[in-house]
């Protein structure tokens, strides 16, 4: 990869070489100004912005103007300690690029990466830098992460409290574990090399065009690797509550009261865990465009009937009553996944009775819209969500936190994974809020006779990948509404 990396600004340097200003070229300036990543040019002595491209200025916020009156040390805002560290750091790890954090006109700051390598322009130096905004696979491992130190945190406070007798299913607990660890600690690793190699950008055109093909197949492989992982992550998970459940039923050895609830700490935390993974596992299969869709005509009151029908029991428990308002009335058919449809349904039915209210309702509802979908609604009367927290509510890891018990539930993806299948079926989600009032969370998904729509399937592809990718943005443009 080094020295591919070298070729491509052996290229570069060939492309601006001749040149006696930095605009004189209208290659470069046509690559330089409309290329969609982020490209600056800098005095390496004083730190001032010579140049920006369009990319720049609408990820910072600034105007071109505004760029060129600015020091590359207003953006940064690591501290010339820090920024010396960062420099030892990428060389003790032989990378060719920097880790930084960017604050942006409206003052949020991004973790970027930034490659540059000076250059001579008319006898003066410039240093040409590439920024990649990974603020948000950096928030994805940290939330990750999080969640399983807690885990581990947990596993060995209440291991202390377990009879001696119990020992040595104790020490297997533990193996499986820490083997779950290892494994978790893998899979970070493998995203974080796949999302670096998405990122390796290019100069020139033509190679411009190598290195996007070649940030595609390492996303497919990532997927595959999500994929196969799968099992190897549940086999070590399911063996920490097989033990666990062994220990809460050995009739042999009867748990104390304090040590079954320390087992069923356990239990939570494992099935807690378990739900994460199949969320993310679902969310890296959305994000790659694998999600694999059957799409059928298909009577929404009979999902809507099958999701009520799970979701009831879980409503006694806490007295809350569930109304199927669509009994009686004739839906129209809807153009859709079945199984993902009842995916949407059952995840906003879960969340109406977690956060309702005690001896509270659950309403289902359903009606065509004037421009030619179905919008299936479920109403609760439980806590409601701040105004404040609306913006927030389909972002990873969102959860309603004014309960901390409430808020150790779920993972803090199903709504995001919720949003993305919807748009995937051509459909979209939204929701109505007052707090202390309750919620009103829907899905509008394009009837059977709406020409309008266009779904992505797997009987689309043409089986290159470069034009794949551009037809489902075709449909996902087709597909948009106000």
């Amino acid at each position: 990869m080094k020295i591919k990396y070298f070729l491509l600004l052996a290229v570069f340097t060939f492309l601006i070489t001749p040149l006696h200003s930095v605009n004189a070229s209208p290659l470069f300036e046509d690559i330089f100004k409309k290329h969609s990543s982020i490209m600056l040019l800098i005095d390496p002595a004083s730190g001032n912005i010579i140049d920006a491209n369009n990319a720049a200025s609408q990820f910072y916020g600034y105007t071109h103007k505004q760029l060129l009156s600015m020091s590359i040390q207003q953006i940064n805002i690591l501290t010339p300690a820090e920024v010396a560290e960062e420099r030892r750091l990428a060389a003790q790890e032989n990378r060719n690029f920097f880790i930084f954090r960017h604050r942006l006109k409206d003052g949020q700051t991004r973790t970027v990466t930034v490659r540059s390598h000076p250059y001579d322009f008319n006898e003066r130096k410039l240093l040409f830098s590439i920024i990649n905004d990974i603020s948000r696979q950096r928030e994805l491992m940290d939330e990750l992460w999080h969640y399983q130190t807690r885990l581990e945190e947990m596993n060995e406070r209440q291991s202390e409290d377990i009879n001696r007798t119990h020992q040595q299913t104790i020490l297997a607990l533990s193996a499986c574990g820490w083997a779950l660890v290892i494994l978790i600690i893998l899979l970070f690793y493998s995203l974080r090399k796949s999302r670096e190699a998405e990122r390796a950008l290019n100069i020139t055109v033509s190679v411009l065009q190598d290195a996007k093909n070649e940030a595609e197949e390492a996303n497919l492989s990532k997927s595959k690797f999500l994929a196969s992982m799968s099992h190897e992550l549940r086999t070590p998970l399911n063996a920490i509550l097989g033990f666990a459940q062994f220990m809460q039923f050995d009739p042999g050895h009867p748990l104390s009261k304090a040590q079954n609830e320390h087992v069923n700490h356990i239990l939570e935390g494992g099935n807690h865990l378990l739900e994460l993974v199949d969320e993310v596992l679902d969310l890296s299969k959305i994000e790659a465009h694998h999600l694999d869709l059957s799409i059928e005509e298909v009577d929404a009151k009979d999902v809507i009937a099958d999701c009520l029908a799970l979701s009831v029991p879980l409503a006694k428990h806490r007295n809350i009553s569930i109304t199927n308002a669509c009994n009686g009335k004739s839906l129209p058919l809807i153009q859709t996944d079945r199984m993902r449809l009842k995916q949407c349904l059952l995840n906003f039915l879960s969340n109406a009775v977690k956060y309702n209210k005690h001896g509270g309702t659950i309403t289902v509802k359903a009606k065509k819209t004037n421009d030619g979908f179905l919008k299936i609604s479920i109403t609760d009367t439980g806590l409601g969500i701040p105004m404040i927290e609306h913006d927030s509510v389909f972002q990873m890891f969102y959860r309603l936190d004014d309960d901390p018990l409430r808020a150790r539930e779920g993972t803090g993806i199903g709504l995001t994974v919720t949003k993305l299948i919807a748009e995937r079926m051509a459909g979209r989600v939204s929701f109505d809020s007052i707090e202390g009032v309750g919620s009103t969370f829907w899905i509008e998904l394009p009837l059977a006779s709406n020409t309008k729509v266009l779904i992505w399937t797997d009987t689309m592809l043409t089986g290159i990948d470069a034009l794949d990718k551009d037809h489902q943005v075709i449909v996902s443009l087709i597909n948009s509404r106000p």
